[in-house]
């Protein structure tokens, strides 16, 4: 179904949110009230949603894709990927065996929201 709007139009307009911003679409910390607010107006706007799907390939005409153990092919021109976060935590060891006292906070821990991090920071600099 075509809609009236780009994804970027529509995060813009609504959120004042661009794609350059690097903010993830929908993350599950979102605070409850906006997310739910934001997963509405996609849905009314006909961006379609496919949340625990494996993409096995991109084609000019096309998405293929498996969702649980089904092969689903889906005709598109546009394709927008909203992909989950990993903590990344590689510095941790080497400098605590280098002898630096290391506190991991915020996503290198766990991916979560800016509040978490930010009151780990706190927290750390105030051990300090």
């Amino acid at each position: 179904r075509e809609t009236s709007m780009t994804l970027q139009q529509f995060l813009e307009e609504r959120f004042g949110v661009s794609a350059e911003s690097g903010m993830p679409l929908v993350p599950n910390q979102t605070f409850y009230s906006w997310r739910k607010k934001f997963l509405k107006e996609l849905e009314q706007h006909g961006v379609l949603q496919l949340p625990a799907t494996r993409v096995t390939a991109i084609t000019a005409e096309a998405v293929e894709c498996e969702k649980q153990g089904e092969k689903v092919l889906l005709p598109a021109d546009t394709v927008v990927c909203a992909l989950g976060a990993r903590s990344v935590n590689e510095l941790a060891e080497p400098l605590k065996t280098a002898g630096f006292e290391v506190r991991v906070i915020g996503d290198a821990v766990k991916p979560r929201n800016i509040m978490e991090a930010v009151h780990e920071g706190f927290l750390a600099g105030a051990a300090v």
